[in-house]
């Protein structure tokens, strides 16, 4: 069975790329595009420890600005 965050990471690259995002190369996945070089959209996801042990769970963050 494959490590969660690999999986993740694939189906969020393959899903983002035909939508213009690229994954920027930096510790936490980072996923961003530039639309007329004047609006950042960024998308992220993290990974954290639930309860009860043992479970996972992944918050997706997403934001928006200007350059």
């Amino acid at each position: 069975m494959a490590a969660i965050d690999p999986v993740i990471n694939k189906i969020y690259t393959e899903a983002l790329e035909p939508l213009g995002y690229i994954k920027l190369r930096i510790s936490t996945p980072y996923f961003g595009r530039l639309i007329g070089n004047e609006i950042l959209q960024v998308i992220r996801f993290e990974r954290y420890s639930a309860e009860p042990p043992g479970f996972k769970e992944f918050h997706i963050y997403g934001g928006v600005a200007t350059v």
